[in-house]
């Protein structure tokens, strides 16, 4: 309560010092009044924040069992009956949610908005709190596992890609785990290999704060080629291609497919492309799933939430249209692709 009482004492002193000039000064100032009400206003709120954050209960980061070096060493996940929230004084965000997903398998993850995609995916980190059931990786429930061992053996690739301030090595390697020729056959394999050697300094080019000095598209394969580097295996991607063009997003998929054929595989989609060649397709609904199974069953299955009951029946010709061969370089939306021969791709959200 230290920080909270002193931040109080300054705002005291500033309040009085402020209230003494204005009764000199600005008695009749309409101006200097307004001016004396905001900054009370500000500094109580500083004050509010601080004893807000004096009275948190600290993250357990503690654990009892400490996994070996190689864990997980296949990435099963088993997702038993969990019920998450993100604060005590807040609804359940997932109810009784169970999900059983193989190791190496490619899980897509789809739902409205508010339906609890992302939440899911932060429960494996830890970033929500549990209040009901466990999540199991390959054999240990993970909430007895030390936090940041836990959330440094995966990989995630959020929406927004994150990149600092420094040079390339630095963001591919922050912790100097690896030597250049690690790092060159990372960016080879996430194809950007030859984008980087025709930079001036290469690996120690500068990144500006946040990567301005970077594409959208390209701080994504970064991100991707850093993952790939940690040999992470289970990867999270949390609508990574949502702000990427058509053919950035073909290179993601097909990098996906081939570096990370082995490795557990969870995707929010966006596009429904994205998640069209999964094994698996989850579908959430208000915190709960809905449906589970192969994309293909849930295209044929009868009033899947898959496929909205107020999208309109279409029906294809038997050429596939992915963003391999997709020479239209507009945004892509379901209703562009096809998939077979009398087959329905959805609107959905």
């Amino acid at each position: 309560m230290c920080w909270a009482n002193l931040t109080l004492a300054c705002t005291c002193v500033y309040v009085s010092d402020a209230y003494n000039y204005f009764m000199i000064y600005g008695a009749n100032d309409v101006k200097c009044y307004v001016f004396f009400l905001i900054d009370l206003l500000i500094y109580f709120n500083g004050v509010e924040r601080v004893l807000e954050y004096a009275n948190i209960i600290p993250e357990e980061i503690e654990g009892s069992v400490y996994p070996s070096d190689n864990w997980p060493n296949k990435g099963s996940i088993n997702i038993q009956n969990i019920t998450a929230r993100y604060a005590s004084t807040l609804d359940p965000v997932l109810n009784n949610v169970s999900v059983k997903i193989r190791a190496g398998e490619k899980i897509g993850i789809c739902g409205r908005t508010g339906s609890g995609k992302s939440s899911l995916t932060l429960t494996l980190l830890r970033m929500i709190n549990i209040i009901e059931g466990r999540i199991v990786i390959d054999g240990i429930d993970i909430s007895t596992i030390p936090v940041l061992t836990l959330r440094r053996r995966m990989s995630i690739i959020p929406q927004d890609p994150v990149l600092f301030c420094g040079t390339l090595r630095f963001n591919l390697d922050p912790e100097q785990k690896y030597v250049d020729q690690d790092l060159w056959n990372a960016l080879e394999i996430a194809q950007l290999k030859d984008y980087v050697l025709d930079m001036g300094e290469q690996l120690d080019t500068i990144v500006t704060e946040g990567g301005d000095n970077i594409s959208t598209g390209q701080r994504q394969l970064i991100c991707l080629a850093r993952a790939f580097l940690r040999k992470s295996r289970i990867l999270i991607m949390d609508e990574a291609t949502a702000s990427v063009d058509l053919q950035t997003d073909a290179t993601l998929q097909t990098v996906i497919a081939t570096a990370f054929s082995d490795k557990t595989v969870l995707t929010i989609a966006h596009r429904m492309s994205t998640i069209l060649d999964s094994d698996t397709v989850l579908v959430l609904s208000e915190g709960r799933v809905v449906e589970y199974d192969t994309p293909q069953n849930l295209l044929r299955k009868d009033g899947s939430m898959f496929i909205p009951a107020d999208t309109p029946t279409r029906t294809f010709s038997t050429v596939v249209q992915t963003p391999q061969n997709c020479h239209d370089t507009r945004p892509i939306e379901p209703t562009m692709l096809t998939i077979s021969k009398q087959s329905v791709y959805p609107q959905h959200n």
